[in-house]
Parts: structure tokens; C-alpha cells; sequence
């Protein structure tokens, strides 16, 4: 009995002493790759046929960095400055409208504030040594879910094609720089380490604009431009205050 319940304390402060429980700071940035897609009136993949859809959405695609401060306000609720650096591009090749040739690509600069909600609250994970193994690091980590929408502004600066850039009678217009941008997503995140953690989410970005490819023409455009971004990265905690997760307070190590 004398030996159990020493074998029984002694697992516990090692267990106390090795422990290192991962709460979530109140301030943490992230840092992404991003896959962009533009849905213009540059290309209409509706009707082509299977094989033409699959090269316009390859041919659509396109890389851009994403970066993000975010405030946690408590465990459910977050805000966040976020900034989306890259490129959208469309063309007609391998589409329905092959036949007008146009495509285009545009720089685009996206920052919006974001609200964040989480439908599945980040955990409290913890990384510690396992006594009984006496080898390596046993941990216990939960991916989180969470939904977000926000607004904020687009600049961009499309650079059409020569057929596209002449086709000023029947709807292109340069010009057009900047318009207002709503996102709304859906992501998660993933404890790797102490503090940091992986995280994928994706946006689908309403405008208030048609000319995100430069081009506008009563034919063909049936709604504003929009784009969708599919960004993975890694969020770092920064400083020591903490949010209290089960008390939605703040508290300091």
C-alpha cells in the first residue's frame, strides 16, 4: 500500500513538474500561403465541358501571402487585422467565351477587420514528458472550428491582355483602382507546438465592383467580381498575458 501510493505521488509531480500547459495568449499574428481564384466575366466555365472546366480552374488559380494580428477577447470571440497580398487572374481559354481570347491578371491588395467566432472553442492543449514512457513528449490536442466575417478595402491594378486591353467599345475600362470587400470564411486550428499552431481556413470575398478584371459588359456580367482565397499557415502567441479559458478572464503567468 506504502509503495503504491508513493509510485502514485511521485508520477504526479513529475507529471506537475513537466507539464507545460498551452493556454491561448490574448495577442497572436499568422503568417500564410494562399491560393486565389477570381470569379469575373473573364472566362465562364458554366457549360464547357468537363475536361475544358478543369484547365480554366488550374489556369484561374493563383499564389498570394496572407498576414493577421488578432486579439482574443475571450475563448469564443476574436478580432483580427488581416492583409492579403497576391495575384487573380482569368481567361478565356478553355472555357465557353474561348472565342473573345480576353485574360487578365490583377495585383491585389485586400485589409479588412474581422470578427471571428468559434463554433468548436480552441482547447486547452498540453505537452508534457511522459513518466511511464520515459521517452519523448505526450500531448493532448483538439483541432478547433470556427466561422468569421468582416469588411474592409481591396486596391487593385488589372493588366489585360492586348484583345481584352482594345476591347474598350464593348465593356473594358481601366481605371478603376479600389472598392469595398466583405469577407466571410470558415477555418480551423491545430496545436503543433507550446505556442504555435497550424491553421487552414478559406474566404469567399464579396465587392462592391465589376472591374476587378477590368472589364464590364452587360453580355456576360450577371453580378459583381468576387474571389475566394484557401490559405494555410501557422499562428504564433505573443506576450503573456493569457485568456482564461474557463473563466473568460484575463490573467497573467
Amino acid at each position: 500500500m506504502r509503495r503504491s501510493l508513493v509510485v502514485i505521488l511521485f508520477i504526479s509531480i513529475s507529471w506537475v513538474g513537466y507539464s507545460q500547459v498551452n493556454q491561448k495568449t490574448v495577442k497572436e499574428f499568422g503568417v500564410g500561403l494562399s491560393m486565389l481564384t477570381g470569379y469575373t466575366d473573364i472566362g465562364g466555365a458554366e457549360g464547357a465541358s468537363a475536361q475544358s472546366i478543369t484547365e480554366f480552374s488550374q489556369m484561374s488559380k493563383r499564389v498570394g501571402v496572407v498576414g493577421y494580428y488578432k486579439y482574443n477577447i475571450n475563448p469564443r470571440y476574436s478580432i483580427k487585422l488581416n492583409g492579403t497580398v497576391g495575384l487573380l487572374a482569368g481567361t478565356d481559354k478553355g472555357s465557353r467565351n474561348e472565342g473573345r481570347g480576353y485574360s487578365f491578371s490583377s495585383f491585389i491588395l485586400d485589409v479588412s477587420v474581422i470578427g471571428v467566432y468559434y463554433i468548436v472553442a480552441e482547447k486547452e492543449p498540453f505537452f508534457f514528458k511522459s513518466s511511464l514512457r520515459r521517452q519523448g513528449w505526450s500531448r493532448n490536442v483538439y483541432p478547433s472550428l470556427y466561422i468569421q466575417a468582416g469588411i474592409g478595402a481591396c486596391i487593385y491594378t488589372p493588366s489585360p491582355n492586348d484583345k481584352l486591353k482594345n476591347a474598350t467599345l464593348v465593356g473594358y475600362e481601366g481605371g478603376k483602382t479600389a472598392t469595398p470587400v466583405f469577407p466571410v470564411g470558415l477555418g480551423s486550428t491545430l496545436p503543433i507546438s507550446r505556442d504555435v499552431r497550424f491553421f487552414l481556413e478559406t474566404n469567399y470575398v464579396f465587392t462592391l465592383t465589376d472591374y476587378l478584371d477590368g472589364y464590364n459588359n452587360p453580355l456576360y456580367s450577371k453580378s459583381k467580381d468576387s474571389y475566394m482565397t484557401i490559405t494555410a499557415g501557422l499562428v504564433y502567441q505573443i506576450g503573456n498575458e493569457k485568456t482564461n479559458w474557463r473563466k473568460s478572464r484575463l490573467y497573467r503567468r
